[in-house]
């Protein structure tokens, strides 16, 4: 299966059965390896959605800071 992920395979198989045998293992590889994937996409996304999330209340809160500070010298 490496060998396809590579592009380093061969169609010039002697058997028909194994023709057959190995587009089988190629259409199974190809599913499997779209769904962990998208599972890997996924985890990564939501890992820096929390991060994000955590690291936006903290700016939030800072900037609200520094802008109600910056009137109250005003007044």
């Amino acid at each position: 299966m490496f060998d396809v992920m590579m592009g380093a395979f061969s169609y010039e198989i002697g058997d028909k059965r194994f023709k057959e045998l190995h587009k089988l293992y190629m259409y199974f590889h190809v599913y499997v390896a779209n769904i962990f994937m998208l599972n890997y996409l996924v985890a990564i996304l939501a890992t820096v959605y929390e991060d994000m999330l955590e690291e936006g209340d903290f700016i939030y809160k800072c900037k609200k800071y520094f802008y109600i500070e910056r009137y109250m010298i005003a007044f």
